[in-house]
């Protein structure tokens, strides 16, 4: 897919995996291309229900019917996935070093991003066998 030329943003990004959070660095997101329905087509279909379960999200009537009509959607352009794509920019150090001395004093959870600052015993990894730094 080829890359529009508008930028949408610059960000540090952190992910979440087997209970710890990890800074990944500042990344630049850009708007892409829709997927076309050639490549709808060659997703794996793990990935088209995901799609399709996200597209009925909150809505009432789930039906088999309505999960098959929203696939077809899809697969004729009617509807389209929208990709954004993320290239890293750099590593900031200072974010980095921020984030594990917070640590220290308070809890991050997946759910609500930080509990109330309780003293904790530092246990932060300073880096992972990905390369990544994480903190728990």
């Amino acid at each position: 897919m080829p890359f529009t030329a508008m930028t949408i943003f610059f960000t540090e990004c952190f992910y979440y995996k087997d209970g710890k959070w990890y800074y990944a660095g500042t990344y630049r997101a850009f708007r892409m291309d829709d997927l076309t329905t050639q490549e709808w087509e060659s997703l794996e279909t793990e990935t088209t229900q995901a799609l399709i379960k996200e597209t009925l999200a909150g809505r009432k009537n789930v039906s088999p019917q309505n999960t098959y009509e929203t696939g077809q959607l899809y697969a004729v352009g009617a509807l389209r996935v929208s990709c954004v794509g993320l290239q890293c920019i750099g590593f900031n150090n200072e974010v980095y070093h921020a984030v594990l001395e917070q640590s220290r004093f308070v809890h991050w959870t997946r759910s609500s991003g930080w509990t109330a600052p309780t003293p904790r015993v530092g246990r932060h990894d300073t880096s992972s066998d990905d390369g990544k730094s994480s903190v728990d």
